[in-house]
């Protein structure tokens, strides 16, 4: 209980950080949210970032708005939905997403992994690195299911200012929340 309640006084914390609700300090664009009522889902991120159309296969994908190049890796949290043919735990799914990911990322490490929370429900948490071209990259990936989807939620910078960046990512993805279940895919 205690574990939980400072993990969400520590999250909340982090999102008004990262969304300018300090009050002190020159004024901020206003934060902006993304909602996608056909993926079910909303985030929130600064009015310093923008939605990209770059994409990864992603649902969404935010970044500065000063990170414009797309020819050098760009810091950014998305978050991708897919739908799940069987039942999976968010562990399974996790473990799934990951086997997958470190199979094609160079140099894949795992910083940290364990149990987490996305949008409220249980999710399995990954810290890592790899490299992207010749950039070293960290990363913060959160894996959660409901019903029969499964959310990856990513928060990813150069490794050099990961740990400026975190608190950003991890408050941006902190304010992920399922607004309904997702449509269910048209058979053919």
């Amino acid at each position: 209980m205690l574990a939980r309640l400072v993990t969400s006084l520590l999250a909340t914390t982090a999102m008004l950080v990262v969304l300018g609700a300090g009050g002190c300090g020159p004024s901020q664009p206003q934060a902006q949210t993304h909602t996608n009522p056909e993926k079910g889902f909303t985030i929130t991120y600064p009015g310093t970032w923008h939605e990209s159309t770059y994409g990864h296969g992603a649902d969404v994908e935010i970044m500065p708005i000063d990170e414009d190049d797309p020819n050098v890796f760009r810091d950014n949290v998305l978050v991708r939905v897919e739908s799940l043919r069987d039942p999976l735990t968010a562990e399974e799914y996790g473990g799934i997403k990951i086997a997958k990911g470190a199979k094609i990322m160079p140099d894949y490490k795992e910083i940290e992994k364990g149990a987490g929370t996305l949008g409220g429900i249980e999710a399995r948490r990954l810290v890592y690195s790899y490299t992207h071209g010749e950039t070293p990259v960290t990363s913060i990936a959160y894996f959660a299911v409901s019903g029969q989807h499964g959310y990856m939620v990513l928060g990813s910078a150069v490794s050099n200012r990961f740990e400026e960046f975190k608190p950003t990512l991890e408050g941006i993805i902190a304010t992920f929340r399922l607004t309904q279940a997702p449509a269910a895919p048209e058979q053919k």
